[in-house]
């Protein structure tokens, strides 16, 4: 049986018997079990695309005047929308204001967000006023979560005297009353009209997910360093590991994301049948095993039987839910490089291939990858036979995770220099390479984008002389003598670059149209230009019964390619749509 939980359909599929999969049971209808969590209003939450500018990758999008919202605070990793004093809503109508800015609206399921927003008010907003949080117990009295985070509310919550009182037994969404500095909850009539709080990540990631917990428990980095190789936790480490467990998805509201985690070790295991088993077993242990006094105390016992039982499960768990996390999405306009948001999947038996090459490897190569294997300024290289214009940028960042590698960095001009040395003797005066670096959204700002570092001045200087905003992906050659050239992202164009995003070989309608019904003439309507006759597949366009006049495409995945197929007008299809900046199949 396979849910569809976007159609709310349950259909059936044939499989082998040996496969592997969850079960479902059946019995007599059990009692209602009492409520553990409030019922959210149902709303669509979807930016406007009127209040955001596009960047030229086609993907990546900030408000373009964000100014007009309401009164911005940021911190290191978070901005802050309040609403300006005239602009007030009932609960659900905020939850929607928030949406179509991209941002949701406040939850303060964490203790430090009260110290943040009332300081970050204090300085930037005013002195005293009520705001909508996402707060709310519908459906389950005194049982409030916030609905947009899915996270319940802490017993650590900070009330105004004499809250929750439910007044008239109608006050069922929580607002925050913000004087002085000092933010305290209380309930209220979801109807009534208050300010709001709209919040949003500028940046992700585990270290930032860290650095917080550990500024709300007062952890050094000295005791985080030391706490993995501990047997024993005191109540505030016990709590950060909580914190931090949260922050990386794999728990909410003290229960373990099984579901989540057992998808991570499908992807691990590549395949493996019983390394599977081995990582499932040890995740069903351990999640019925232990019992704790409180959430924290529940949580660092499961991850200590974890380190204890399945050291490597862990640690590999962790390293791919760290890869996998993506940058936090654009909400300000760029005053910097916007590097891409892709999806890092270690692969273990790449890894374990590249790992076992101990020696400088002339011809590489593991299913369909080849390329150079070499060591030099205390790292290994995999330079893999490539061309670029076949990968989008995303994939290139991809194709290194997939080996546990990551896409090549030269921070410094020492490891710039020594990488030019050890690299010189590998290509030609037209190869490339990639680096981990972007320009996108900021030209004059490029930055390395593991690190969010900017680029030495000296580097930058190779890059002065183009402007063009389409010129943010950067590429190095070694040959003779080491220089960066910015060049257009997947140029020179090619009727394959996206062909590697498709997941199926699939059909979908393109906007190409016969011109003259007696030959083979197709023109673009939306560029009015010809379709390149290197476009269609073989024996194509055929114009079977003198009926097919519109032009289809056909992804190949086996083969990475894109063709084209002459078919009737009226027939079903998919289609495709395109932006400006990536029209890989022009005429």
């Amino acid at each position: 049986m396979v849910i569809y939980t976007e159609w709310s359909k349950a259909l059936l599929e044939d499989r082998h018997c040996g496969a592997l999969s969850a079960l479902a049971c059946q019995g007599p209808p059990t009692p209602k079990p009492p409520c553990e969590s409030p019922t959210c209003p149902t709303i669509a939450c979807t930016k406007k695309p009127q209040f955001f500018k596009m960047l030229p990758d086609g993907i990546s999008t900030y408000l373009e005047y964000p100014k007009i919202h309401g009164i911005w605070g940021e911190t290191d990793s978070r901005a802050f929308l309040f609403s300006f004093p005239n602009d007030t809503r009932n609960f659900q109508d905020s939850m929607s204001a928030c949406c179509a800015i991209g941002l949701k609206l406040l939850s303060l399921y964490q203790s430090m967000t009260y110290d943040i927003v009332g300081s970050v008010f204090k300085q930037g907003s005013g002195d005293t006023s009520v705001f909508w949080t996402s707060g709310t117990d519908a459906g389950c009295e005194d049982y409030f979560g916030y609905c947009s985070t899915n996270r319940l509310a802490r017993e650590e919550s900070r009330w105004k005297e004499n809250q929750p009182d439910n007044a008239n037994g109608s006050e069922n969404c929580l607002a925050l009353e913000i004087k002085s500095g000092v933010a305290l909850l209380q309930d209220e009539n979801c109807d009534k009209k208050f300010r709001y709080i709209c919040e949003g990540r500028l940046k992700n990631g585990m270290e930032i997910v860290k650095k917080e917990c550990a500024l709300t428990f007062n952890i050094s980095d000295n005791e985080i360093d030391v706490m993995y190789n501990f047997s024993m936790f005191t109540p505030s480490e016990k709590c950060f590991l909580k914190c931090f467990g949260e922050g990386a998805d794999l728990f909410v509201n003290g229960r373990l994301l099984e579901e989540k985690i057992f998808a991570q070790f499908n992807v691990l295991a590549a395949g493996d049948i019983d390394r599977l088993m081995d990582m499932y077993s040890t995740l069903n242990y351990c999640s019925n095993l232990t019992r704790g006094m409180d959430e924290c105390d529940k949580i660092s016992r499961m991850i200590k039987c974890g380190r204890d039982n399945s050291p490597d499960v862990v640690q590999s768990l962790i390293s791919s839910l760290e890869n996998s996390i993506a940058p936090a999405p654009l909400i300000l306009p760029p005053t910097e490089a916007v590097c891409p948001t892709f999806k890092c999947v270690t692969m273990d038996y790449r890894k374990q291939a590249i790992d076992a090459v101990l020696n400088y490897s002339n011809n590489f190569k593991l299913l369909g990858d080849s390329g150079k294997v070499t060591f030099m300024c205390g790292k290994k290289f995999f330079m893999i036979y490539t061309t670029p214009e076949l990968w989008t940028v995303p994939a290139l960042y991809e194709k290194c995770c997939a080996y546990g590698m990551r896409l090549m960095t030269v921070e410094t001009l020492e490891k710039f220099q020594c990488v030019s040395q050890g690299i010189i003797t590998f290509g030609g005066p037209d190869v490339y390479f990639p680096v981990a670096a972007s320009r996108l959204g900021a030209i004059d700002k490029p930055k390395w984008c593991y690190s969010n570092k900017p680029l030495d001045p000296v580097l930058v200087a190779y890059l002065a002389n183009n402007t063009d905003p389409l010129n943010y992906l950067i590429m190095m050659n070694f040959y003779n003598h080491s220089t960066f050239a910015p060049i257009i992202a997947g140029h020179p164009y090619s009727n394959n670059i996206a062909c590697l995003s498709w997941k199926y070989n699939s059909r979908y309608w393109t906007s190409g149209i016969r011109t003259d019904s007696s030959n083979t003439s197709f023109r673009w309507c939306s560029t009015d230009k010809n379709v390149s006759k290197e476009l269609w597949a073989g024996a194509q366009p055929d114009n079977v019964n003198g009926t097919e006049n519109c032009a289809q495409m056909v992804i190949y995945t086996e083969w990475s390619k894109a063709l084209l197929e002459d078919r009737h007008c009226g027939a079903l299809s998919a289609l495709a749509c395109q932006v400006a900046y990536l029209d890989f199949l022009r005429g």
